[in-house]
């Protein structure tokens, strides 16, 4: 029976036997192939996060390897972190084997397995001890850190010709673009180490891993023709905050995720370190750049026996509780934040004072067995109608708090009467309250961001209207300008029409010398003549004197 291949023609007593032996094992090999492959390793050892683990049922059966399990089996992945021991959902996880990774590390991997063609058959199923660090990246690590650096080969997620280094100090991450051409390489991005500096494991990709360097901030490589430019597009690239890339091997992902991450711890304190590490688990990012992928599939409900149970399918677990989903292979990521559980429209029609009541805290330990795992005991069916009838004539009470967060957990909350260990459920309730803080943090975080943001919009209209003025100044003083050529050139015809008044003049004064000197020359020529004239004019009058003296006395003295 376990060779089979699982057919429609395969009876629910089949289905619930290999529901009742279904077991999470160690794989020591993670090669295709059929449905029996090599035995699983013992469990009572520990096991290394590198070995791959599948889901084993009846006679070796592995459960969701096959394609064909994926019409048979619906598979959530959760893992209990530590110290709190929360149940969170391994995101984008639906099929066998799971490969862990370093965020599995210390943790205990859990399967929720429900049956598509019997939704009330579901299975939660845990590994008997948490997973240890694979020694070989363990020692690699500790070998880097003593260096002090590190460096690791990537590519872009969307384009595998964009190669990467990504170097690792003990003070900062660098992506550095490595080119032949040296204009179209260098450093892509360099971030010192905050809280918001993480490595982000795509759960469902062995390789995949964002490089995120900021909180808010766009997107490069989740989408098919993502290119790294650092010509065209060095100003986008700064505002970039997620970056998605594919390392070579399994274990430089890990190696370098575990380098980042214990250089951050040595600089943050211990509650931002533990901030960075919920947002590592939960693969938070800028939900304002998240692209959206196709609607998860609708809700199922259990109608088995005439009695609707309420279960939910896990495949749409993750969109009710507002989960960031990754699909495998995909650059796809959402983040859509649901304010309430999601409800098939049958479940809402059969149970609507269940769904909708409040009221009082019931005991956990009062709930039935198909309330956890939706298996039914064998006298359920004869009890269904007369649950069903109740459900329509009697006044239901209203159901305690877990029934409810079972349903919407993707548990049923009516069922077999067989009591069992609730730590899961409770163990999921806990990790959604945290995650609910979280993201109230987060929407607490942007909306200051956006109050900045309307006051930096404030800051700037006000700049640019003080930068219009400005404008309009310089405006006015370019058309002065435009037209002080004009009045130059004015101005200079002024010039040059007195320049040639002012040479003929100069002309004119010169003349005036040339005749004044000649008319001085002539009056002192003149003066001269006049002079020598009254010079002889005196002496003969003098020679006159004299000789009539002469002559005077020559009578007297005769």
């Amino acid at each position: 029976m376990g060779t089979k291949p699982s057919r429609p023609e395969e009876d629910r007593n089949v289905v619930k036997g290999w529901m009742n032996d279904l077991a999470l094992k160690p794989h020591s090999s993670a090669s295709s192939g059929g449905r029996h492959r090599k035995t699983p390793v013992n469990t009572n050892t520990d096991v290394l996060h590198s070995t791959p683990i599948v889901a084993v049922t009846t006679g070796g059966r592995f459960v969701g390897v096959l394609d064909e399990d994926m019409h048979e089996f619906a598979l959530t992945w959760f893992r209990k972190t530590p110290p709190e021991m929360d149940i969170r959902p391994i995101k984008g996880v639906k099929c066998c084997p799971y490969f862990a990774s370093v965020d599995d590390v210390g943790a205990i991997l859990s399967l929720q397995c429900e049956s598509i063609r019997f939704p009330q058959l579901k299975r939660v199923v845990e590994m008997p001890r948490p997973l240890v660090l694979d020694p070989a990246v363990g020692n690699m690590v500790d070998v880097l850190l003593e260096a002090g650096a590190g460096s690791f080969s990537a590519t872009l997620a969307s384009n595998e010709h964009d190669s990467f280094q990504v170097k690792i100090s003990t003070e900062s991450v660098s992506l550095v673009k490595i080119s032949e051409d040296e204009g179209e390489g260098g450093v892509v991005v360099k971030a010192d180490y905050t809280a918001s500096l993480q490595v982000l494991l795509d759960p469902a990709d062995q390789l995949r891993f964002t490089l995120k360097v900021k909180e808010f901030g766009g997107f490069l490589g989740n989408r098919d023709g993502d290119v790294c430019d650092l010509k065209k597009r060095q100003p986008q690239l700064d505002t970039l905050s997620c970056f998605f890339l594919v390392a070579q091997n399994r274990q430089h992902r890990d190696i370098l995720t575990l380098l980042i991450r214990k250089f951050r711890a040595r600089v943050l304190t211990p509650e931002q370190e533990e901030q960075a590490q919920n947002d590592e688990r939960d693969l938070y990012m800028d939900p304002a750049f998240a692209v959206a992928v196709a609607p998860p599939p609708p809700l199922t409900t259990s109608k088995s026996g005439g009695s609707a149970s309420g279960a939910l399918s896990p495949a749409s677990n993750s969109g009710a509780t507002g989960d960031t989903l990754s699909s495998a292979g995909s650059p796809t990521t959402v983040t859509t934040p649901v304010s309430g559980p999601l409800v098939s429209p049958a479940a809402g029609k059969t149970r609507p004072a269940r769904l909708q009541s409040d009221g009082s805290i019931g005991s956990i330990s009062s709930v039935r067995f198909s309330d956890l795992v939706g298996l039914e005991s064998e006298d359920s069916g004869q009890s269904s109608k007369k649950e069903r009838d109740s459900d329509v004539t009697t006044p239901v009470s209203t159901p305690p708090r877990f029934a409810i967060a079972s349903t919407k957990n993707g548990f049923p909350a009516n069922g077999g009467g067989i009591g069992v260990d609730t730590s899961f459920v409770e163990g999921r309730l806990a990790a959604q309250d945290r995650e609910i803080v979280m993201l109230r943090e987060k929407l607490a975080s942007m909306s200051v961001l956006l109050k900045t943001a309307e006051q930096e919009t404030k800051q700037v209209a006000a700049s640019l209207e003080v930068k219009d003025n400005r404008i309009e100044l310089q405006q006015m003083k370019i058309r002065q300008l435009e037209k002080l050529p004009g009045q130059c050139d004015s101005q200079a015809r002024e010039i040059q029409n007195l320049r040639v008044k002012l040479e003929e003049e100069e002309k004119q004064h010169a003349a005036c010398r040339d005749e004044l000197q000649q008319l001085s020359s002539a009056v002192s020529k003149h003066a001269s003549e006049i002079h020598d004239q009254g010079v002889q004019t005196e002496g003969q009058f003098l020679d006159g004197d004299t000789f009539t003296d002469t002559t005077i006395g020559f009578s007297r003295s005769g």
